[in-house]
């Protein structure tokens, strides 16, 4: 390992050390008080302050330095060097382990190199040879602390060394021999910062003086990189603004070129910053204004994106979309289609900087995405013949209409698209070709479409076939077939979960809520079969069930909480690692909360979280399933709501989210107060007819329990059935006489209607059973059975109470539409029947017709039979 690299590896072990020990200051003290500027946040007492309360506060809480805060230090470095001291997992090191592997990897691996680069080095010459009894050594921890208690029995003669007679080191001199004493090592450390805060600050400010002039400027030598960061942080700004500077990263010794001889030397670092985003959005050369660039610090997000939404697609939109209607110009022409010529205006018109002006405009109150509709709008009138605008009949307005109008469009299109197939080299599916395209809506068509594709793409896997994908007759059950697909052919994601165990009958009517479960289930397989995957750089040696995904993520989510622990402080107020009993997702949402305040999105609240990210999943699965792409949009639109960052100015609320991340990594701020909540989700058992009642008390801040829910159940005042389509049933009859004979009924067959609640099963009767009757004859004979209604009710031969087998019609099995023939249309009208687009009633002649395996239901595997027979490849008298 070069010295080059160790010494950045010990850097970044202190800032890491420093990144994660809890503390109990305020985000309000660790970040600079006053304007919240990115000026002030880069100057050198914004840096002072920062690393002043960092120390003071760790120190504070000493006992926060647990093995866990050093433990990520070894993480974060990943190198050979540090692992090769670990001799178990990771997390499990106690805090004295920790601490002496620290010290044991400082002591052979980075100090040693340190001491032989500083050997011969000036300040270090200086001080050595002009202070009776220091001689400074750093080859190890233990060497540095004997150093520093050389400083305190100096006595007067320290005082030559200037402002160094201040240093303090009753925490080193105090402090026991580092062997064997690992971790007190560690907090004598940070105790001793904290005691010389001030000449730290002092060097940071390169105003410390240490009496001997040369000493003192070759220390401001030294450490004049930290002095200049200021100015290192603006040549990086700047960096991001010019090209050039940006070609020459580092030239000369200077990072991102020499921004203060520009144009831009005399901005600040929020008007370069304000610069270098401007310069971003438009993609110009031109030199940004001083005023502009200040103006966009003071600009929200929202405001911005309205802004220079237009000059932004005048700069990189028009070229390409003008390109790709010259490109279609020139196709149309070469087909020479009437289908197409009818469609298109003559030539399509390029596009200019006006198109979308009035559009534009209005994006700028209320928000670019909010426009969406009328872009679309804007688009098919620029590109397609008036008459076939209105045929379309498209609602104008905003994103509510949205929806609607994608479903007119392709309905539009659909047949036009359809007589088109041979020019296009695509065959679309029977259901496609066969509908009556003015009821479907685009689930349904993009169900059709993607069917066939889904065969091909299954073709290779010895999971699936072809009759599994017959029977996916929605988007829902085609996800469970993709997700699935993925986790049974992707060998490195090393899942213990059998997904591979999916039927035809598992995905017939598959709901959309347990589509969504098997696709979270399926997602948080794959998470877990990737930490395994990397088990051994990550020290990951937990132990999974493999049947339990819900246990198994929550045992991810403890090692990584482990493997952060104290970072965020929210998981030692709350205790999070053991709250294992309020599902999979709960931990993540605390966290997530805790860092960010997300009430920029819409429609990702629930319960106490400004974001559940389960319900986010689950909403964004239903609004794919039923195509709304308005729903999704709507998550990302403006909104007015308070805490909302994007509506804050820009710079005040980058450096807001810093201030809540700081607050979130080192001292959780329930400061905001305690909320209470009732809650009320549907019962699993009874989802239709009662709810589950949740009480609890909540941090307003992440949403996090601070009291475990109270649960009740209540019963609905309304019920929530949702009814599938009405079926008609039937049963035999016997009717029993007063003397405990039964007549002989075998014609009489009672019929009612029901329907039943796709959530929970419940079965509603529509009408009641139906009176038996006879197809009596003028002579009083029944013309079915024979049954004599004037010959006193003879008894039934047979045993009485038995009812007698239902009569069989007189149908030809396979020969459905009753033409006498067996084709492939018998084939097409059972396969209908499947998946319920036709809705012959069991019993009726066409039902039986198609159940040719008689198993009494009509499957995929009825119309696969069928076909057979139409070309030969089944013999239907076997049947």
């Amino acid at each position: 390992m070069k010295k080059s690299t160790k010494i950045i590896s010990l850097l970044l072990a202190v800032v890491m050390v420093f990144s994660v020990i809890p503390l109990t200051a305020s985000a309000v003290n660790v970040v600079p008080s006053g304007t919240k500027t990115v000026e002030s946040l880069i100057s050198i007492d914004g840096i002072g302050t920062l690393l002043d309360n960092l120390v003071t506060d760790v120190n504070n809480n000493k006992d926060y330095i647990t093995g866990t805060v050093l433990r990520i230090v070894y993480l974060a470095m990943n190198n050979d060097d540090i692992n090769k001291y670990i001799t178990k997992e990771v997390t499990t090191l106690s805090d004295a382990e920790a601490a002496k592997v620290l010290v044991k990897w400082l002591d052979t691996d980075v100090l040693p190199p340190l001491q032989e680069s500083l050997d011969g080095n000036d300040v270090i010459a200086i001080v050595n040879n002009n202070v009776p009894g220091l001689q400074i050594k750093i080859g190890s921890v233990q060497d540095i602390f004997d150093t520093l208690k050389q400083l305190g029995n100096l006595g007067i003669t320290l005082a030559i060394l200037g402002d160094a007679q201040d240093i303090n080191v009753s925490a080193i001199k105090n402090a026991p021999k580092v062997a064997g004493n690992e971790l007190a090592a560690v907090k004598a450390v940070i105790q001793f910062l904290k005691d010389n805060m001030g000449l730290v600050k002092k060097v940071l400010n390169g105003t410390i003086d240490l009496g001997i002039g040369a000493l003192t400027d070759m220390v401001k030598d030294k450490t004049g990189f930290l002095k200049d960061l200021p100015k290192l942080v603006k040549s990086y700004l700047y960096k991001l603004i010019d090209s050039d500077a940006a070609a020459g990263e580092f030239a000369d010794g200077k990072m991102g070129g020499d921004w203060e001889k520009s144009a831009y030397g005399s901005y600040n670092a929020d008007e370069l910053l304000g610069a270098a985003l401007i310069k971003t959005i438009n993609g110009t050369d031109d030199v940004v204004a001083k005023s502009a660039a200040a103006a966009v610090a003071t600009k929200s997000f929202y405001a911005i994106l309205g802004e220079y939404a237009e000059p932004v697609f005048n700069k990189f939109a028009l070229k390409p979309l003008n390109e790709a209607i010259d490109n279609l110009n020139k196709w149309i022409a070469e087909q020479d289609d009437p289908n197409l010529t009818a469609l298109f205006k003559s030539p399509i018109a390029q596009l200019t900087t006006s198109t979308f002006s009035s559009i534009f405009a209005d994006a700028k109150t209320t928000g670019l995405l909010e426009q969406l509709n009328n872009i679309l709008l804007a688009a098919l009138k620029h590109i397609f013949k008036d008459n076939v605008y209105s045929a379309v009949k498209p609602t104008e307005g905003g994103n509510e209409n949205l929806n609607a109008n994608l479903t007119k469009i392709a309905r539009y299109a659909l047949p036009i698209l359809v007589s088109m197939e041979d020019m296009m080299g695509y065959t679309f599916p029977d259901e496609i070709k066969n509908a009556d395209v003015s009821t479907l809506d685009i689930p349904t068509m993009a169900t059709y479409i993607l069917k066939p594709f889904f065969e091909s793409w299954f073709n290779d896997s010895k999971y699936f076939d072809k009759a599994v994908v017959n029977s996916a007759a929605s988007l829902p059950a085609l996800a469970v077939l993709a997700v699935n697909y993925t986790a049974t052919t992707e060998s490195w994601l090393n899942l213990d979960y059998d997904f591979s165990k999916v039927t035809a009958n598992d995905i017939k009517d598959i709901k959309p809520a347990d589509a969504t479960a098997k696709v979270l289930e399926t997602a948080a397989g794959i998470a877990i079969g990737a930490i395994k995957y990397n088990k051994d750089s990550l020290h990951f040696t937990s132990t999974l069930s493999g049947t339990d995904w819900v246990a198994d993520f929550n045992t991810i989510e403890n090692w990584g909480l482990d493997f952060i622990s104290g970072m965020p402080a929210l998981v030692r107020t709350h205790n999070i690692k053991s709250q294992n009993g309020y599902g999979a997702f709960y931990k993540l949402n605390v966290v997530l909360n805790e860092l960010i305040d997300f009430s920029f999105l819409n429609d990702v609240k629930y319960g106490s979280f400004k974001l559940d990210l389960e319900y986010l999943l689950k909403s964004l699965c239903d609004k794919i399933y039923n195509f709304d792409v308005a729903g999704i949009i709507h998550i990302f639109e403006k909104n007015s709501t308070d805490g909302n960052i994007l509506n804050g100015a820009l710079n005040a609320s980058v450096i807001g989210l810093a201030d809540r991340l700081l607050t979130a990594l080192f001292d959780h701020n329930c400061g905001t107060g305690h909320g209470s909540a009732t809650e009320l989700e549907e019962d699993p058992a009874n989802p239709c007819t009662q709810q589950i009642k949740k009480e609890f008390d909540f941090c307003k801040a992440c949403g996090a329990y601070f009291t475990a829910p109270k649960t009740s159940t209540v019963k609905k005042s309304t019920p929530t059935h949702v009814y599938g389509p009405q079926q008609k049933e039937q049963k035999d009859y016997n009717n029993k006489n007063k003397d405990g004979t039964y007549d002989k009924v075998k014609c009489n067959y009672q019929t009612r209607t029901v329907e039943v609640c796709e959530i929970c099963g419940e079965e509603h009767v529509v009408s009641n059973w139906s009176v038996a009757s006879h197809k009596l004859g003028k002579d009083g004979k029944c013309t079915v059975c024979g049954y004599d209604k004037n010959n006193n009710n003879p008894t039934n031969p047979d045993q009485p109470g038995e009812p007698e087998d239902p009569p069989v019609a007189n149908v030809k099995l396979g020969d459905v539409d009753k033409d006498g023939e067996i084709t492939a249309a018998d084939a097409r009208l059972a396969l209908r029947r499947a998946v319920d687009l036709e809705k012959y009633a069991k019993g009726s002649d066409e039902y039986i017709a198609c159940n040719v395996d008689k198993d009494d239901e009509v499957t995929a595997a009825d119309a696969r039979l069928i076909l057979r027979a139409a070309v030969e490849l089944e013999d239907p008298t076997k049947w």
